[in-house]
This record gives C-alpha cells, sequence and structure tokens, in this order.
C-alpha cells in the first residue's frame, strides 16, 4: 500500500495545509479560483458596494447585509430575516404607522429627520423612496464627489445603527426619543468609525465632528495637512492659532482658534460666527477671543500661552507697532490690556499661512455655518 511508504515522525507535530495556495493558509480567493477552474466558468457575486467596507465595526456589516435580504418586514411569514420586532406592532418612533423594515429606517418621520441631518451636512436635496432595499442601491449615486466615497459609506452605517439602536432603547429600556441627542450619535459614530477602523484621519476626532466633509478632504489633500510648517511649542509652553475669515471682505465673517500643547495634543478648539465684516476685523477679533480665553478659569494658568496670527497688520497693531484703523481702537486697547495684565505670561507672534492651516479651516466654519461651537477636551 502507498501509505506504507509514510512514517511517522515523532520530533515534528500535524499541522494543516491548504494546498491552494504558496503559504499554505486558507484564502476565499483560492477557493473561488478552484471551484472556477473545475466548473468551467466564472463564479458571479453581486455585492452592494455598501457593504464588508472595512471602516466599520463588523457586527454593522453584517447588520445591513440582514437589511439588504429582508423583504420589508419583520413580521409577515416568509421573511428572510428574525428582526424579533416584538410588544407593539405600531412604530416606537411615531406610534402611527405598523412597524416594518421600511417604516422603521425610512418612512417614519422621525427616522426621516436623521437622513435629512446627513443631506445637509453635504449640502444635499432629495426625496426619500419606498423600499428600503431600493434606498440602499441607490446610496451610493447621492454621494456629493467621488472623494467623499468611503465616508458616505460610512454615514449610512452610523445612520442605520443609531436608529437601530435608538429603536431597542426606546423598546426594551422604555427610553426616550430624543432627536438631537441621536444626532449628535450619528455625527459621532461617522468620524470615530473613519477614524479608527479604515486608514484613518490626520485630524483630530473632535475636528472631524466639527465639519465631516474634513474627514475625507484630509485623505485626498493630506500633504496639506501633514506637511503643515505648524511648529508646537516649547515644553512649559501651550500654543493658541488664531485667525478670521470674511466671506466677500467685506462680509460674513467668522473666527477660529486652536489650543495644543508641545506634543501636539489639543486642550480647545472654538469656532464662531461674528457677523459681517472685513478679513483684518475678524483677525483682530480672533485675537481678542484667545486673549479673553486666556483669562478663563479652563485655560492653564502653570504654563505661557503663545498667540500666533497670521495677519502681520494684527500681530503689529497689538505689539504697540503702528495705531492701525481706528474702528479696531477699542479691541485693540482691550487687547492690550489683556497682555498687560498677564505679561509676560501670555504674547502674540506672526505665523505664516501654512502654519495657521486648521485656525484657518475653523474660522471659515464659522462664517460659512453662522454657528458657535467652543470645545475643551
Amino acid at each position: 500500500m502507498e501509505l506504507d511508504k509514510f512514517r511517522m515522525r515523532k520530533s515534528s507535530s500535524d499541522s494543516l495545509l491548504w494546498t491552494l495556495t504558496p503559504s499554505g493558509t486558507f484564502t476565499v480567493r483560492s477557493f473561488r479560483r478552484e471551484l472556477e477552474h473545475r466548473s468551467g466558468h466564472t463564479i458571479s457575486i453581486d455585492v452592494n458596494p455598501l457593504l464588508w467596507t472595512g471602516v466599520v465595526p463588523p457586527k454593522v456589516d453584517l447588520f445591513l447585509l440582514d437589511i439588504g435580504q429582508s423583504k420589508g418586514t419583520g413580521r409577515e411569514p416568509g421573511a428572510k430575516v428574525d428582526w424579533g420586532l416584538i410588544g407593539s406592532q405600531m412604530c416606537p418612533f411615531c406610534m402611527q404607522t405598523v412597524e416594518t423594515i421600511d417604516n422603521l429606517f425610512l418612512r417614519c418621520n422621525w427616522t426621516w429627520v436623521l437622513w435629512s441631518n446627513c443631506f445637509n451636512w453635504w449640502g444635499i436635496e432629495t426625496c426619500m423612496t419606498e423600499k428600503m432595499r431600493s434606498w440602499m442601491d441607490g446610496w451610493m449615486f447621492l454621494c456629493p464627489a467621488a472623494s467623499s466615497g468611503r465616508v458616505w459609506k460610512v454615514a449610512f452605517h452610523a445612520i442605520c445603527w443609531t436608529i437601530w439602536e435608538t429603536r431597542n432603547a426606546v423598546v426594551f429600556n422604555h427610553g426616550e426619543v430624543d432627536s438631537i441627542k441621536a444626532v449628535e450619535m450619528v455625527r459621532w459614530r461617522v468620524a470615530c468609525w473613519f477614524k479608527n477602523c479604515g486608514p484613518g484621519s490626520t485630524l483630530s476626532l473632535a475636528i472631524m465632528m466639527m465639519d465631516l466633509k474634513i474627514g475625507c478632504r484630509d485623505v485626498i489633500k493630506k500633504n496639506r495637512l501633514v506637511k503643515s510648517s505648524w511648529r508646537p511649542p516649547r515644553e512649559g509652553e501651550i500654543k493658541f492659532n488664531v485667525d478670521g475669515s470674511s466671506r466677500g471682505n467685506p462680509g460674513l465673517s467668522g473666527i477660529g482658534r486652536i489650543l495644543r500643547n508641545c506634543v501636539g495634543d489639543i486642550i480647545c478648539m472654538f469656532t464662531s460666527f461674528i457677523g459681517c465684516g472685513t478679513s483684518t476685523a475678524a483677525e483682530v477679533a480672533a485675537i481678542l477671543k484667545a486673549c479673553q480665553c486666556c483669562e478663563s478659569v479652563q485655560c492653564p494658568t502653570y504654563v505661557n500661552v503663545i498667540i500666533e496670527s497670521n495677519s502681520k497688520s494684527a500681530v503689529s497693531w497689538v505689539n504697540g507697532v503702528g495705531v492701525g484703523n481706528i474702528q479696531f481702537l477699542e479691541s485693540l486697547l482691550e487687547i492690550k490690556d489683556v497682555l498687560h495684565r498677564l505679561n509676560p505670561r501670555v504674547s502674540v507672534r506672526y505665523a505664516t499661512r501654512n502654519g495657521n492651516a486648521i485656525a484657518d479651516f475653523l474660522a471659515k466654519q464659522g462664517d460659512a455655518t453662522s454657528l458657535k461651537q467652543d470645545a475643551w477636551l
């Protein structure tokens, strides 16, 4: 017999080898190629581009797969997926329609608020479809830009998962239907999943949450952000980068600031709409806001603070070179008063535009959104 030619070796242990790959490790690709070779025809697999993105938790990908396989309701006989829709047959959000997959994830008025907020973040207008499966199939056609594809996929997963978790909290734990909390949870999940589960982003989670579009923009324009000439302060110092922006000059204006320590960790971020004015007025207002922040209780008092602005005129006026425009006199005097009280702990310096890139972005968010956002981390 052929087996008589083989002898067991006590010095080596048994192991499994996959002979279809050089490494001996099983792969789905090698298995599929072997099946195609033996059958003589190509095996086609229809997979929705939303699935298996690699940037969301696997359980969420499986959840979306279940939605795609569902006939639209988890109640009628023959449904492919047992959704466990128990208790009242009415939608737990609006209590006006029967709880089906299509109503729960798409047609309920409360649910549509989440989808509408997502569209507003990207400036998109659209209308809903009747079926969730059709909504999934057409989602990528609504993508605002080719560079946004990855974060756009994540947004779909985040909305569906937030709807499902909120539904379970209401049904099983008698939770409240809080639209504001749900919208913020979607925003957090998109930023967190995009940053941690995929190739990631060079920006902090807090900045990405301020504007989710920056996530995909960061991937495309990575060199612009990573190769910034921003230099961290020395040990025992923290640094404010501030900037002002005006759309039209004069026009709608905003200011932004970011505070970081000697290792580049973000301590504080700020973006705010300040009305109409010139870009120079916005630059002065940004420096004033940073000075006021230095006197707040949140700002560390055991380190020196450097305030950097890319406006040469504003920096020179603050440091006593020239008098500036008379309309800035009140703000400049207030800045000098703060610097005098905090001298020598706080100083104002000039920074290049390239070294002020994130502050510039925050300022432009202020004039574009007409909102105020302040976050101490």
